[in-house]
């Protein structure tokens, strides 16, 4: 036990053994006091046994007098960067082997020199030191500019964890998911509401992972500017209650608008990456008692789409014996509240297939209580959907058909704007006192088989 700090004592195999374990294991609680002290920094605790390990290759290597053997100085080197990246446990296995080496083992053609062995000796250390030191700096500035995420996923084991449901795959702390809240609560500066889906992915370094996405009512769909932004970090100030916004950063994540936000709590602080994916909202976010989220960006960097050009929509019947069509539609459509006023009552069923595919369905039938103008109405209907969902649309072309013996008007219209989908294309037709309005809007040409196919399924009653 006296020699497990002496450094030039050859050691017996079994006397390897033992010095293996006993600084394995001062690693090992250095670590953790560094971890402790520093309020769970991986990134200390890994300095701590790299220097650790560093100092102790270096005294070996000078004490047994092994700078004088290139492949002694080769393992001396694999040990400190085996140590580097966490594997400190194989690294003091090379260190415990060269402490069993003969004094100066490899050094008969430098004592033959004229040169004294010290004064080569004490060379061949000064240019090991300053390698060391250099290539620790070299390293040491790559992990730092890569954000430390290779270190980070080394050391907390964060693996790929894919949510079918979500659509989504992320990094988590410990290969966690799970669907934990499907809530709603109140949209910012209006009176309606947006669903919350909440999915915890764990806690590490005594940080909390959390992936939300918000669902907007149909008003508020199909908005890619910055709109949607601010009325979602609005909307979190309210959910957070009694919090306050120290920080905020626009900028583009991933092709989409995104924003990064820091509340400050009573007991905690709050960070949140918001994006805009089609016509759906994403929340990426930390909480902690410090503003140590040195994990975050390996957190949020790793969220990805799982299908985004996904094409194998599933089209089901769709029967309305109340508004008399049947027609095909994509599975799991919604339907939305009827809307009466003095003129008019309306019902609509939208399906929102993004982020599966960049587009959205809409089938909407209004009953006039005296029969309207086909062409007086169509005219306002661009009007309309554009002040609805915050569009520009415009009408690239129009034509007058008949559509099963009744008058209809197909059209197709664009936006230049591309933080919108491209294109509206539908159908236009009259019934007696009824619109029936099919369209679709997506965000490409090779979409339109899509609208097309529903459309020519569409049969009136």
């Amino acid at each position: 036990m006296r020699n497990l700090y002496n450094f030039g004592y050859e050691k017996t195999k079994k006397q390897a053994v033992i010095f293996y374990f006993f600084h394995v294991f001062i690693s090992i609680v250095l670590v953790l006091i560094a971890f402790i002290y520093s309020k769970s920094n991986l990134i200390l605790g890994l300095g701590v046994y790299t220097l650790y390990a560093t100092i102790a290759t270096i005294l070996i290597l000078k004490n047994r007098k092994l700078f004088t053997h290139k492949m002694y100085l080769f393992f001396g080197i694999i040990a400190i960067l085996l140590s580097m990246i966490g594997w400190f446990f194989i690294g003091f296995i090379i260190l415990a082997y060269l402490t069993t080496r003969s004094l100066g083992s490899g050094s008969n053609e430098l004592k033959k020199s004229n040169k004294s062995f010290k004064e080569r000796v004490n060379k061949r250390f000064f240019i090991f030191a300053v390698s060391i030191v250099f290539v620790v700096f070299i390293i040491g500035s790559v992990f730092y500019y890569f954000n430390r995420s290779s270190v980070v996923n080394i050391v907390s084991a964060w693996k790929y964890v894919a949510e079918k449901d979500g659509n989504f795959k992320i990094l988590t702390p410990y290969g966690n998911l799970k669907e934990v809240a499907n809530v709603e609560f109140p949209l910012a500066n209006s009176n309606l509401k947006y669903r919350d889906i909440i999915y915890d992915s764990g806690v590490s370094s005594n940080v909390s992972y959390l992936i939300e996405i918000y669902e907007y009512p149909s008003e508020f769909r199909l908005r890619h500017d910055s709109y949607n932004l601010d009325l979602q970090t609005d909307s979190l100030q309210q959910k957070l209650g009694k919090v306050v916004l120290i920080s905020s950063r626009d900028e583009e994540f991933q092709g989409n608008n995104s924003r990064t936000l820091i509340f400050k709590g009573n007991n905690a602080y709050y960070k949140y990456r918001i994006f805009n994916v089609g016509d759906y909202s994403y929340g990426i976010s930390s909480s902690s008692k410090t503003t140590n989220f040195s994990q975050f960006d390996t957190f949020a960097n790793s969220f990805e789409i799982l299908n985004p050009e996904n094409k194998n929509l599933v089209f089901k019947a769709l029967n309305s014996s109340d508004w008399d069509f049947k027609t095909l539609f994509p599975k799991d459509f919604t339907i939305e509240n009827s809307v009466n006023n003095a003129s008019f009552i309306q019902n609509s069923v939208t399906y929102n297939s993004y982020p599966n595919t960049r587009e959205t369905f809409v089938i909407s039938i209004t009953k006039y209580y005296s029969k309207p103008d086909l062409h007086r109405l169509f005219d306002g209907m661009l009007v309309s959907v554009n002040n609805q969902l915050g569009t520009n649309y415009k009408l690239l072309s129009s034509n007058d058909s008949i559509f099963q013996n009744y008058p209809s008007i197909n059209f197709l219209a664009q936006t230049n704007n591309t933080k919108d989908f491209g294109y509206m294309k539908g159908i236009f037709v009259l019934r007696d006192n009824t619109i029936y309005l099919i369209y679709g809007i997506l965000d490409d040409k090779k979409y339109f088989p899509d609208i097309d196919k529903i459309t020519k399924s569409f049969e009136l009653n």
